[in-house]
């Protein structure tokens, strides 16, 4: 039957005891009658998804953990709700989903613990306190303590702690961790997917070495916080007692950290936490390094400090620090920038003195300017006036010798006009006496016929 389905990751017996399958192309199936039957949404396909876990919280009510696909959360409508969307991780894989009986729900994923209330989203990461980012499973026990098995071992850590850590209560977390220096076969915690606890409180861990079983109830915890002690100060690499002077020049200097927790039980697991006030913002990743190296800080006061726990996970928060400071370049320091600005100052002032000098140089050459301006644009009108004088007579005896014109012009017509007059009367008159001898001859010339 299962020959079908060579990718089952996940078997789940929900409230009703029926048997659910995870598979990793497939999606979800179910048994019926001996039969694998697949389950489909309508609004999300889970082939491909690469299942790796399901929980059936309630009637069509689904919790659906995947490898790099995130975690989907269907409801009674078949809504689905990607949280890989509504936390800004990237394709995180989702390991495991515990659901408590308030309906809230903690996510074991690659990228850290993320916890759902029904409205709001919280993570909690290794910068959070946490010893790794990536947690197999999800495990509480009767005495109030969460198990978190991952690739560096099994994370143990108080339910009320984180609680107060997603509603912002404290700002950190105290887990314990216990490793291949307690007992276990391997701190790879492969297939914790399948982790469990029996009846009688006992936690079952698979490991890449074997199946690790834990009693809770017969663990003992070392309560006594290490003293943490720093080491003197390495400049440059050379040592600075600590009764010498702690003032640097800048530069390119490297300052060297070396602190340690005295701690005699199992001081491989010691933890510390470390920040450079004056240059840090805040506290850094839970480490179990022993040294902290700043290079080319700027110029200032500074106090480093650190704090540590011990096995058990009892911190000590007073730790221990040590101050120093930076001397700033010459151009840095304040009696400089006072004898720039008062440099500044005086240039500032030299410059508008110089301005207003040259502005009331400007003002005199444009006044001169001005006045022999005004002189030559005098002379000039003088002139104008003048030579308006004389083209007003030029043209008034233009006027006079154009009435002359006219005249001369008008009698002279009328000259042409009376000869022309006397002319036609005229040669009417010669005709008259061209015409009495004409008849005069004619009279002679019969006379003499007649005779």
């Amino acid at each position: 039957m299962l020959n079908k389905y060579p990718e089952l990751r996940f078997i789940h017996e929900d409230f009703e005891g029926k048997i659910w399958l995870g598979f990793g192309s497939k999606g979800i199936g179910y048994l019926e009658n001996k039969e694998i039957k697949l389950l489909t949404f309508k609004n999300i396909n889970l082939e491909n998804k690469s299942v790796s876990s399901i929980y059936h919280k309630s009637k069509n009510n689904w919790i659906i953990n995947t490898f790099g696909n995130g975690v989907f959360l269907i409801d009674s409508t078949e809504q689905v709700l990607n949280v890989k969307d509504t936390l800004g991780f990237t394709s995180p894989g989702a390991f495991i989903s515990h659901i408590e009986k308030d309906g809230n729900v903690w996510f074991a994923t690659s990228t850290g613990l993320y916890y759902f209330d029904g409205k709001r989203f919280a993570k909690i990461k290794s910068k959070d306190g946490l010893m790794d980012n990536s947690f197999f499973n999800y495990l509480e026990d009767k005495s109030g303590n969460v198990w978190l098995p991952s690739s560096v071992g099994i994370v143990r850590l108080s339910k009320q702690e984180l609680i107060d850590f997603v509603k912002n209560k404290i700002d950190k977390v105290h887990p314990l961790l216990y490793n291949e220096g307690d007992g276990l076969l391997s701190n790879q915690c492969t297939g914790a997917r399948h982790s469990a606890i029996t009846p009688d409180g006992k936690i079952l861990v698979p490991t890449l070495n074997g199946l690790v079983e834990i009693d809770p109830s017969k663990l003992k915890t070392n309560t006594i916080p290490p003293k943490i002690v720093i080491s003197p100060l390495l400049y440059n690499g050379q040592i600075i007692p600590d009764d010498s002077s702690h003032v640097f020049s800048s530069g390119n200097n490297q300052f060297t950290f070396q602190f340690s927790a005295l701690s005699l039980a199992a001081p491989e697991k010691v933890r510390f936490q470390y920040m450079l006030e004056g240059y840090d913002k805040d506290w850094g990743d839970i480490t179990n390094e022993h040294k902290a190296v700043y290079t080319s800080l700027p110029a200032g006061k500074y106090t480093f400090k650190v704090i540590g726990s011990n096995n058990g996970g009892a911190w000590n928060q007073e730790g221990d620090k040590l101050s120093f400071e930076v001397l700033p370049y010459f151009y840095e320091t304040w009696w400089f920038r006072l004898l720039l600005l008062s440099g500044l100052i005086l240039g500032i002032l030299a410059f508008f003195s110089w301005r207003s000098r040259q502005i009331v140089l400007r003002n005199k050459e444009l006044q001169e300017q001005i006045v022999l301006r005004t002189q030559e644009l005098s002379i000039a009108n003088d002139d104008l006036t003048n030579q308006k004088s004389s083209l007003e007579n030029t043209l008034t005896q233009l006027k006079s010798t154009q009435t002359q014109l006219i005249q001369s012009e008008k009698l002279a017509s009328l000259g042409e006009l009376t000869a022309g007059i006397a002319h036609e009367i005229q040669n009417p008159l010669n005709f008259v006496n061209n015409f009495s001898e004409v008849s005069s001859e004619l009279i002679d010339e019969m006379d003499e016929e007649i005779d």
